[in-house]
């Protein structure tokens, strides 16, 4: 027979993760789910475990005193038997001990069991807010970020939420989007909608700053008010949104900040002068917060893909291509057949959204900079040359001007 038991001091968090689980979560989430039900026959709360601890060598962990992890034995077994599957990756001592005993990955044994939950049972789960949600890779984010979060789903008009729902209830995560009203481009929306929801969930553990548009054409024959559109969005629209998650994350003191740049934000392209100009400025801005929010705890990333199969670039803001002067008549003509051709090798947002998950999410202390496409990875080593994941630019900002820190 195998038994579930808690023993209660500090909280318990997913290894590689930073997001705690109190204990009363996990129990609950024990005792409502189908596989708690079917497969665990006992689960003990507060039990105490002392000088047998399994937590690291002698002298550590084995103080008598009890924490919040969560151990799987059999009825018996001997307390040196026991396996953590519950532990803190943020406690040295604690790292020791999940090294030693868990063949198991701890996020993965709390998926599995909130997976089991019976559908529309809520959780007090981490956090995070995805703007331009309700289609592409938004949508794509939202729905698999819901297996083990609370998403605050943002998107300009909530008619448009019916994809999104319609997505997340057949991943039977329904229970876990909430969409809200946000238009990234204004102030008024962001502190009247995005703030209450926030204050309301009580914390943010992860901010996905999506929404973004490409407004194709040379600045020749752009408005100026097409140009100033294109930073509303892209650059303004992402740091409106930062403001409103970093009194959260700092007072955690924990928190991941990611920033959907692109191939365009390194490499400067043909008829893409201003959506380039947004996304180099939006990763020079990321290049700067980095060492700096890292100081307490916030990771900040660029996630750089190439083409992407969704309705982006059916989305794009295009000039009148016929009334542009004859000098740009055949550079256009070659650009655009270029693009056709890269269009193949683009991936689907579910692809990038596995990625972002895998590579920043459920990873403890995440790049700088994560490329999602490696039919287009020579352009980035080209360009970035030794700082492909922005480690090397972190580091000497880190040692030039926070040393003493």
């Amino acid at each position: 027979m195998q038994s579930w038991w808690f023993c209660n001091t500090c909280p318990a968090a997913v290894a590689g993760g930073r997001w705690k689980i109190r204990r009363r979560v996990m129990l609950t989430l024990l005792a409502r789910s189908d596989l708690g039900r079917e497969k665990l026959e006992n689960i003990r709360p507060s039990r105490t475990i002392r000088t047998e601890h399994p937590h690291g060598p002698a002298g550590v962990g084995r103080t008598g005193g009890r924490c919040n992890h969560l151990y799987l034995a059999s009825e018996t077994a001997s307390r040196r038997e026991q396996r953590c599957w519950f532990g803190l990756d943020f406690h040295r001592h604690h790292e020791v001990g999940l090294a030693a005993s868990n063949s198991q990955a701890p996020r993965a044994v709390f998926v599995a069991l909130y997976n089991h939950l019976p559908q529309g049972v809520a959780m007090a789960l981490p956090v995070a807010v995805v703007t331009g949600a309700n289609s592409g890779l938004g949508l794509a984010l939202s729905v698999k970020l819901a297996k083990s979060h609370l998403v605050l789903a943002g998107m300009r008009n909530l008619t448009k939420k019916d994809q999104l729902l319609e997505a997340a209830a057949a991943a039977s995560v329904a229970a876990n989007v909430k969409p809200v009203e946000l238009d990234v481009n204004v102030d008024a929306s962001v502190e009247g909608s995005l703030a209450p929801a926030l204050k309301e969930a009580g914390r943010v553990d992860v901010l996905v700053n999506n929404a973004g548009y490409s407004q194709a054409g040379s600045v020749e024959f752009l408005s100026m008010d097409a140009v100033k559109a294109q930073f509303e969005t892209n650059l303004f629209g992402v740091i409106r949104c930062q403001k409103a998650v970093l009194p959260y994350m700092r007072e955690q003191k924990s928190g991941k900040i990611i920033n959907i740049s692109s191939v365009g934000g390194i490499w400067g392209q043909p008829f893409n002068d201003v959506y380039c100009a947004s996304k180099f400025a939006l990763e020079g801005m990321v290049e700067s917060q980095a060492p700096v929010f890292k100081t307490f705890g916030v990771y900040c990333s660029c996630v750089e893909p190439g083409a992407i199969k969704s309705a982006f670039w059916s989305n794009a803001q295009v000039p009148e291509f016929a009334s542009m002067p004859a000098e740009y008549q055949k550079p256009l003509q070659s650009t655009m057949a270029a693009y056709g051709k890269s269009g193949a090798a683009g991936q689907t947002p579910e692809e990038v959204a596995d990625i972002i998950i895998e590579k920043i999410v459920q990873v403890g202390e995440p790049p700088v900079r994560l490329q999602t496409n490696p039919a287009i990875q020579k352009v980035f080593e080209q360009q970035l040359g030794q700082n492909l994941s922005g480690s090397a630019g972190l580091q000497m900002s880190t040692t030039r001007f926070l040393s003493d820190l």
